[in-house]
């Protein structure tokens, strides 16, 4: 499964791509909500991961670009102890409101996800062009990843 990881740094999300790429997902990573909108053009993409806070942006920008698609989108929120991953979308619907994961629970579902794509067939989604998303102001937070590589 092609996995899309979006933030600032690519170095910041390397224990998390090593963790992902243990499990069968194949990533790449984009900083810019237009990397995000061509690499969602270009390929099938079925899970991204972002900073919730973005050099152009926010997560909730990327949110009508997943949505209708295959995909599913998380971000996540540091906290003191480690992070909270943020259901955005889930399979191309809007869950935006769900209850936020730990670190575990969001690795064991990543995990899951991983593993069951690894054994379906893939089906080539239908491409859909989806207009520019309205700039969403969110707070500055700096943000890790590394609390989910370490919960594996």
């Amino acid at each position: 499964m092609n996995v899309l990881l979006v933030g600032k740094s690519a170095n910041e999300y390397s224990l998390l791509e090593q963790r992902l790429s243990s499990w069968g997902g194949k990533c790449r990573f984009a900083t810019w909500h237009q990397e995000v909108r061509e690499a969602l053009r270009r390929e099938t993409i079925g899970l991204v991961i972002s900073e919730l806070r973005l050099v152009d942006g926010s997560a909730l920008r990327i949110m009508p670009l997943v949505e209708g698609s295959a995909a599913s989108l998380y971000s996540f929120q540091p906290t003191s102890n480690g992070c909270l991953w943020l259901p955005m979308v889930e399979k191309g619907k809007v869950c935006w409101g769900a209850p936020v994961l730990q670190p575990g629970e969001f690795a064991r579902l990543v995990r899951r996800t991983l593993s069951e794509a690894r054994v379906a067939p893939v089906v080539e989604p239908e491409r859909i062009e989806v207009p520019a998303a309205a700039v969403l102001t969110v707070p500055q937070i700096p943000v890790t990843p590394l609390a989910f590589a370490k919960a594996g």
